[in-house]
């Protein structure tokens, strides 16, 4: 049996928690990369744009869950990444700027 053919709720969630991890790390990589290589004077990604790029990468998951109709799976995505943007959401307002 195929761990990632797996229909549960709490599949979805691991793989909405794993797949930001990833695009966190590359996008910081990314912007390091940019900064250090390519452009010199390119001051980098901000903050923020790396937690929202990141946050998005659950498309990914969502999509493939999706187009091959695992239902409980795009349940665990949708909640993780609900909770994850809340958090973003909260983080940006208590540090006070939109």
């Amino acid at each position: 049996m195929n761990f990632f053919k797996i229909d549960k709720a709490w599949m979805g969630a691991i793989l909405a928690i794993i797949f930001p991890l990833l695009g966190y790390v590359f996008f910081t990589q990314l912007s390091d990369f940019l900064r250090g290589r390519i452009l010199p004077s390119y001051a980098g990604f901000s903050f923020r744009f790396i937690l929202v790029m990141s946050v998005c990468c659950n498309l990914l998951p969502f999509a493939v869950a999706r187009r091959q109709r695992r239902d409980y799976q795009m349940q665990g995505i949708v909640g993780i990444t609900l909770m994850l943007a809340l958090s973003f959401i909260c983080y940006v307002i208590w540090k006070g700027g939109v």
